[in-house]
């Protein structure tokens, strides 16, 4: 999986709160999101699958990285531990992580 797969997430994403009845599709397009944040973390932090779900290592190693989007794990713990999406907030999350995608495209080489 790369930063290619969690743009195609993301146009899912778009697809699905693009529609006419898009409340309908909510919790579909949130998952494309929360797998596109996934990806971009993994690729940012440069760890495996399975050390994302260590949330002590996530915290610890954006902050050590020091940079614009330090914070972004709390935005992704609180998407992953929203029992709760609205159109609204599925549309704010996609645009956050479409943004922390395009940062890590741009700095990845950079760390």
């Amino acid at each position: 999986m790369s930063l290619n797969d969690a743009r195609k997430k993301l146009v899912y994403a778009d697809y699905l709160l693009s529609r006419e009845s898009s409340d309908n599709f909510v919790t579909g397009a949130t998952n494309h999101i929360i797998s596109a944040a996934k990806l971009a973390i993994i690729e940012y932090l440069q760890i495996s699958k399975d050390e994302l779900d260590n949330k002590e290592l996530i915290i610890k190693t954006f902050n050590k990285l020091n940079s614009e989007h330090s914070n972004f794990y709390n935005f992704y713990y609180k998407l992953i531990n929203s029992e709760y999406s609205s159109f609204g907030s599925a549309t704010n999350a996609l645009n956050t992580v479409k943004e922390f995608v395009t940062w890590v495209e741009e700095n990845r080489k950079k760390i």
